[in-house]
């Protein structure tokens, strides 16, 4: 495709890809004519409601990509090719995020840097990333609701045109979390599903990283299929964005040979899980089909390969 003729590509859905600050170094690839929004991840907020600009002393790796004179650049040759800009607002510490939503001052400060983050970078969207584990009291639930609420209303007072966008794990619907979905459905424009790292570095099992279905038969803890049933339960369809993971895991087993073997203890030196990228899994000889087994629940495939005398299992 010739960008300069065909400035945007007409898609049929609002595709999201987002760019980490780790993978700054790649944003020479990216094609923004080929995406709805590109999602800046992210910025991370402090429990006073400021976002995080100094973490140990130093600059803080999010904020220092965010305020690099290439990701401005980069803002406006996407807002040129007419894809959307947004940047992720994080929050995955419970103490955190409880003292941010029991603290109005917190909020009216986190709102108004989101705001004037807004207003600076013309920026498109905005997505929220707080990620809450284990059960939440009412208390803080309902703090959520207001701060949700808060933040609607002051972006459509100060950017009216900005959206909203709420990131939430597989099983955000079923557990008792920050989201009161009944609530906060319409302060929130999109909704973001994480399908994906079901089984993630700490997993006890090597497993697919977003297997399909399995949850019913008993395979699964969770899947893919059970996830969307349970949002679209509580959250219209033309509000889901379904996240999609475009990579691996890799993963040291006791037994390579068996599906889901079980990994080593984080204390054993042979411990090993880490991401692997779709140009190495394309590339490799020990991921070429033949040497995989396709799983029909995942609807994926995992391979086998021996490294230094340690089995590993990779989940495509």
């Amino acid at each position: 495709m010739n960008a300069l003729v065909h400035p945007h590509t007409n898609l049929n859905k609002h595709v999201i890809g987002f760019l980490p600050y780790w993978r700054m170094d790649d944003i020479k690839y990216v094609r923004p004519e080929m995406l709805s929004e590109i999602n800046y991840f992210g910025l991370h907020v402090g429990s006073d409601g400021n976002l995080l600009k100094v973490t140990n002393g130093e600059t803080d790796p999010g904020w220092l990509q965010w305020d690099s004179e290439t990701m401005k650049d980069f803002i406006t040759k996407t807002h040129i090719y007419g894809t959307e800009v947004s940047v992720t607002i994080i929050s995955q510490n419970n103490d955190v995020t409880e003292s941010l939503l029991t603290s109005p001052t917190s909020q009216t400060t986190l709102i108004s840097q989101i705001v004037s983050l807004t207003k600076e970078h013309n920026l498109d969207s905005i997505n929220i990333d707080f990620e809450y584990q284990g059960e939440a009291e009412e208390e803080y639930k309902n703090n959520f609701t207001a701060f949700a609420k808060l933040l609607h209303e002051e972006l459509q007072k100060e950017t009216p045109k900005t959206k909203i966008s709420l990131s939430i794990m597989p099983r955000a619907a079923r557990s008792n979390d920050l989201f009161d979905f009944p609530k906060i459905v319409p302060y929130f424009d999109r909704f973001i599903g994480m399908s994906y790292d079901y089984y993630g570095t700490s997993a006890d099992v090597s497993g697919p990283g977003a297997p399909m279905i399995g949850f019913k038969e008993n395979k699964f803890f969770f899947d893919i299929e059970t996830t969307y049933e349970d949002f679209l339960r509580v959250i219209p369809k033309e509000k889901i964005i379904m996240g999609v993971p475009y990579y691996g895991w890799d993963r040291a087993v006791i037994d390579g040979s068996t599906v889901m073997s079980k990994t080593y203890q984080p204390s054993d030196d042979r411990n090993y899980a880490a991401v692997t990228s779709y140009g190495r899994l394309r590339d490799e000889v020990d991921f070429k089909p033949n040497k995989c087994t396709w799983d029909d629940y995942a609807q994926s495939s995992w391979c086998r390969y021996t490294k230094d005398d340690v089995e590993h299992q990779v989940w495509i």
